[in-house]
Parts: C-alpha cells; sequence; structure tokens
C-alpha cells in the first residue's frame, strides 16, 4: 500500500482530530514520492501505475509506523494511510529548507500545516510531541541542521503561538 502525504494527508488529519483547519494552509497538488536512495535521486517511474514516483530526502521518517485516517469523498469514505502526525510534523519542518526559493508559497504552505498541527498536539500531547522531537533530531547532524531551521522557520512566521514556550513547558495540563 501506499502513504498519503502532503495537503491530502493533511486534510485527513482534521477528521482524526475533529477539527476544521484554516484554509489557507490547502493546495492541490499530488506528489507520487518515495526514498530518497544512496546516488538515486532521479525519479522512478512505475509502469504498471503509470506514474513517476520522486525521491525525497528523509522520507523514511513518515513511513515509519503509518496509521490509517479518513477522507471524506463524494462517492463516500476513503480509508487512506498517512504518517504518524507527530512525524508528519516534524517532516515538514526537515523539508522546509530543502525548497528553493521558487518554492516559498509550498515553504510557507508547509509551515502552515504544522502551525495548525503543532497547535493541536502541543494542546492534547505534548510529551509525544517532545519524544518524537527528539527521535527526529537524534538522527544525525543533518537531521539536527534541517530541524532547527524549520524550527526557526515556523517560529518566526507564528510568533505569537509560542511553540518555543509551549514545547519547552515542564508538563501540558491537559496529559494525563
Amino acid at each position: 500500500g501506499g502513504l498519503l502525504v502532503g495537503t491530502h494527508a493533511f486534510l485527513a488529519y482534521q477528521n482524526i482530530f475533529g477539527v476544521k483547519w484554516d484554509a489557507g494552509a490547502f493546495t492541490v497538488d499530488l506528489d507520487f514520492l518515495t526514498t530518497f536512495g544512496r546516488g538515486e535521486d532521479k525519479p522512478l517511474f512505475v509502469p504498471t501505475l503509470n506514474l513517476t514516483k520522486q525521491p525525497l530526502k528523509f522520507m523514511e521518517f513518515s513511513l515509519e509506523a503509518p496509521i490509517k485516517a479518513t477522507l471524506v469523498h463524494r462517492n463516500g469514505p476513503l480509508v487512506v494511510n498517512v504518517p504518524r502526525p507527530e512525524r508528519y510534523i516534524w517532516h515538514k519542518l526537515i523539508v522546509y529548507g530543502e525548497r528553493p526559493r521558487e518554492m516559498r508559497a509550498k515553504a510557507n504552505k508547509d509551515l502552515a500545516q504544522v502551525a495548525c498541527m503543532l497547535d493541536y498536539l502541543l494542546e492534547n500531547d505534548a510529551d509525544l510531541i517532545r519524544q518524537s522531537w527528539h527521535d527526529a533530531i537524534g538522527r544525525g547532524p543533518g537531521w539536527k541542521q534541517r530541524l532547527l531551521e524549520g524550527w526557526k522557520g515556523l517560529n518566526s512566521k507564528f510568533a505569537s503561538h509560542a511553540f518555543e514556550a509551549r514545547f519547552n513547558a515542564s508538563k501540558n495540563p491537559h496529559t494525563p
């Protein structure tokens, strides 16, 4: 099976959390991605599906322990596999700095999606967010550098959300 990522996964998370996201965080593109192998940065054509998968660095993080989610379609519900929400958040921050200047609109959309989800999860499961952060940042210097760059961009663009202070709070009162 495949794994739904990007805006379509972001939309599925609102069904999991029982929330409605801000419309400013959406795009309608659909990308087919794969992991970035050693020396294998070329797109991979899959003849049976007549599509091309684009390798994406750090994708393996999102592939670990996916969950099921439901999207509502005019023909009925559609069950899909999505990355765990906390992995989605950190992966978006990792790729934020990887995007070239001409893709700044997409990078800003990534930050908007992270802000929505991080806002929710810091309120409802801050320990999970902290644990997954330590998992991601402990994977090596490249991971750490990119995460910190994305974290800086997030906190700059969404300063009013006080993510830094909320992340560093000793214990979330809503966490058992």
